[in-house]
């Protein structure tokens, strides 16, 4: 048991003091003095406030500043002993993290772009005298076990392509490694990355002068904060177990109130045209921002949780495919080569495209999905749907370098119908205020005609990726993206009209066929469907569901036990709440049914 710290003593409270001093006088341009560590005053109210009294009111004040690093201070040999115990300085074989690295920047970094690509070299198995945080490698290590599946096997059987054309960890890696499983394998390496992130604000690194992972320095800089803010959006990223779905939630609160005590949702252009911080670190600041506003607003929408951030709050720039992009022109041949995607100047566009329709979306949320705020006006929703019509998509009829881009450009256009549907969904009974009367009808027709467009070509765009064997590219968002196509689908099979009936659950069943197919890889997908089979054997009381899609029967993929332990959804209940949730077409929105599921999981 560790002991109380005793008081601070004099000379430690002048330091304290004269860090006061230091932040002073660099806001008000009075220290001329080189500093490391970036610092963010934050805005009035607070301390920041008493800049502003000291400072013309005609010259804006620097609120990000860069401090003098503080002393580095080592780990305790108790800690060490608990982080080797824990496994944290047992690394992969040099295979293994190779595979690993290829794996996250071909099936993550695309989505969210977290890593600064300049550090490659140093993450790279082959520079062990290299600096190396674990943190961030773990966690890296963590969400590219995830994003290796069966599927994505098949897929690139499918395409008759090389392993170094689809990246991907195969179950040979983890066998390698000793796990009697690929599940087993993720956890592990997500229990160190945790274990590393309860050191909070420690800088993990490998030095050659004390051997292998032998040192660990409490930096307290900002190199500190941007690998525990990384870190904790790689975490969050997947959920891994069927009763961990509140886990990424969870992570994100942790990434956002880092951003946010960085001041990264307060990096405008004007701010970042005469910062001190340097235009590469200020270009992943950006995208980690937007990051966290992208996380936040789908995350909102897919687990019926309120918002974290008020953009309202916030001016950072948005970012730009060259944000991403500058970082890997600076890097060897050798290692471009070996671990980043071909296309991924076509994957930087489709990522900043999801930005911007992640603040429409964010928009949608605002108006129309606060319980306690007030109702949208008509005049709002016209607003709003006219930004939405001045919205593009990338043209489908773009030829993609590879299936990897092919499948995130239909991906995209999943997430499209999800949030075209969220947007009309409130309005199928209810007007928004201010409608005029005479306008009323039509405006409903109008609802629910784009309601099921939207639907519909979900369903063709599932089918595209059916029939060219992209399903196994998917990620953990894409089984939700599913769920707002369904529920309308759902509606549609309490029709009157048979025929309208009868095509609603061919629609449904469609949907319910790729669900099963991702069930090898995300258990959500076991979860959703669970739940519109018992929603389906409400409405249509004999329904008998049949696998249509057998598991990918692949040499090298992971045993029978492996898949099952997987997506097994056993103790998950289905409460009466979800069911009735998901069939009040008089609901105003598909949240009360994201809050009966998750509540039941909490």
């Amino acid at each position: 048991m560790r002991s109380v710290s005793s008081p601070p003593d004099h000379s430690q409270r002048q330091d304290e003091e004269q860090t006061g001093v230091e932040i002073a006088t660099k806001v008000l341009g009075k220290s001329n003095r080189v500093g490391q560590a970036p610092f963010y005053t934050g805005d009035s109210p607070g301390f920041g406030a008493v800049f502003d009294i000291c400072s013309p009111s005609q010259q804006p004040l620097r609120r990000h500043i860069l401090l003098a690093s503080k002393t580095s201070v080592s780990l305790s040999p108790e800690d060490r002993q608990y982080l080797h115990y824990k496994g944290v300085f047992s690394m992969p074989k040099r295979e293994t993290w190779d595979a690993l690295l290829r794996a996250y920047f071909h099936h993550v970094h695309p989505i969210v772009p977290v890593i600064d690509a300049t550090t490659l070299p140093y993450l790279h198995a082959n520079e062990g005298s290299q600096q190396c945080n674990l943190l961030l490698l773990w966690s890296i290590f963590y969400v590219a076990a995830n994003a290796s599946s069966n599927g994505l096997l098949l897929a690139m059987r499918s395409f008759n392509l090389a392993n170094n054309n689809i990246q991907h960890v195969s179950a040979e890696v983890w066998r390698t490694e000793g796990y009697t499983s690929r599940k087993e394998m993720r956890d592990s390496m997500y229990s160190r990355a945790k274990v590393c992130f309860s050191t909070f604000n420690l800088y993990l690194c490998q030095s050659q002068s004390n051997g292998p992972f032998q040192c660990l320095h409490h930096n307290g800089g900002e190199r500190d904060q941007t690998v525990l803010l990384q870190s904790a959006l790689l975490l969050g990223f997947y959920s891994s177990e069927a009763g961990t779905y509140t886990q990424p939630w969870l992570w994100l609160g942790v990434a956002i109130s880092t951003s946010q005590s960085m001041g990264l949702h307060r990096c405008s252009a004007a701010v970042c045209a005469t910062s001190p911080i340097p235009v590469q670190q200020q270009c992943l600041w950006r995208r980690l921002w937007w990051i966290c506003f992208y996380r936040d607003r789908w995350l909102s929408l897919t687990m019926g949780r309120p918002l974290r951030i008020n953009k309202n709050d916030c001016n950072t720039a948005m970012p730009s495919a060259d944000d991403m992009l500058s970082e890997f022109s600076a890097l060897p041949e050798s290692i471009s080569a070996s671990y980043i995607p071909e296309d991924l100047s076509q994957l930087a566009e489709y990522w900043v495209t999801m930005v911007e329709l992640t603040r429409l979306l964010g928009d949608t949320l605002t108006l129309s999905y606060q319980p306690f705020g007030p109702s949208s006006s008509f005049r709002q929703v016209e607003g709003l749907e006219k930004e939405i019509v001045r919205f593009r998509l990338p043209e489908t009829k773009v030829v993609a370098h590879s299936p990897l881009a092919t499948f995130y450009l239909y991906h995209l256009q999943l997430h499209y119908q999800a949030f075209l549907i969220t947007f009309y969904r409130p309005f199928i009974t209810k007007s928004p205020e201010g409608i005029p009367e005479s306008y009323r009808s039509q405006w409903q027709a109008h609802v629910r005609n784009q309601i099921e467009m939207a639907a519909l070509q979900t369903n063709a765009v599932l089918d595209i990726l059916v029939r060219e064997r992209l399903l196994g590219f998917s990620g953990p968002m894409t089984p939700p993206l599913l769920v707002p196509a369904m529920h309308v689908h759902l509606l549609n099979c309490k029709s009157t009209d048979p025929l309208s009936r009868h095509l609603g659950l061919i629609k449904l069943e469609l949907c319910m066929i790729v669900l099963e197919q991702m069930q090898h890889t995300h258990p959500s997908s076991s979860v959703f469907r669970g739940i519109f089979l018992e929603a389906m054997r409400h409405i249509f009381p004999n329904y008998v569901a049949q696998s249509t899609i057998p598991g990918p029967a692949i040499q090298e993929s992971s045993p029978p036990q492996d898949a099952s332990a997987d997506d097994s959804v056993a103790g998950i209940t289905i409460g009466e709440n979800a069911i009735d949730a998901l069939m009040d077409e008089e609901s105003e929105s598909i949240f009360n049914f994201w809050e009966s599921l998750f509540s039941t999981q909490t």
